[in-house]
């Protein structure tokens, strides 16, 4: 879940409620709602678009120290707060707050028990929001080749990008022809290796079981998107 700055709060009341006065948890719900009900991507940030306004969230969660907890919730000019934990919202006085273990932002009445990601803002919806990502990588010829021809369906990975989804696009350069083909990625798996032999990954058990680095691997299913020339 996610806390909101200033900023974004600022946008949904605009934006979302229309009104300028609005009980903050009337607020976080609104927004929790919103993201809900919307298409998410994830790329540098994590975005939810419903088509009309995008919500712009970090992707890493934050975290603090007791310490830094309890100096925020000190050093602050609030005398209560409200409290965001399993996904309900609880107004408590400041005494009490110090006794919790979560993240509080600097001059704001709000708390997270837990590690929250951060709501930076609310914006108009961009169509490169809903846009697939491109992603691009090294590959050896011979996959290369495999994949283009259709003697290979999946490609066998030991790491991905983090935020790699389906849908999107890999790109990757073939060296020797300076040329770069692209595959949508229908479907990504993580199995045991003894599992991933049961697909149409091109290579052979040993070879396989040479490559690999864990126990399990990442088996990405990809459409080509161009022609072997």
């Amino acid at each position: 879940m996610f806390l909101l700055t200033k900023h974004a709060k600022e946008k949904i009341k605009k934006r979302l409620l229309k009104k300028k006065d609005v009980n903050p948890i009337e607020l976080w719900k609104k927004a929790i709602e919103f993201a809900q009900n919307s298409i998410e991507r994830v790329g540098d940030f994590i975005y939810y678009t419903n088509g009309q306004y995008t919500l712009i969230v970090t992707k890493d969660q934050k975290s603090q120290t007791k310490e830094e907890f309890i100096k925020n919730i000190s050093q602050s000019k609030y005398k209560y707060f409200y409290v965001y934990w399993d996904g309900d919202i609880k107004y408590m006085p400041k005494h009490e707050v110090l006794l919790l273990k979560g993240y509080a932002q600097k001059n704001s009445p709000d708390v997270y028990i837990g590690n929250p990601r951060i709501a930076i803002t609310l914006r108009p919806f961009k169509k490169s929001d809903l846009f697939p990502m491109i992603h691009r990588l090294t590959i050896k010829k011979k996959w290369l080749d495999k994949l283009l021809k259709g003697e290979k369906e999946y490609e066998v990975r030991n790491q991905i990008p983090k935020n790699l989804a389906v849908n999107d696009i890999i790109e990757f350069y073939d060296k020797k022809k300076k040329v770069s083909h692209k595959f949508r990625v229908l479907e990504i798996k993580y199995v045991p290796l003894e599992e991933a032999l049961k697909y149409k990954i091109g290579i052979s058990k040993s070879v396989l079981f040479q490559l690999a680095k864990k126990d399990y691997v990442y088996l990405l299913k990809l459409e080509p998107l161009d022609k072997n020339d």
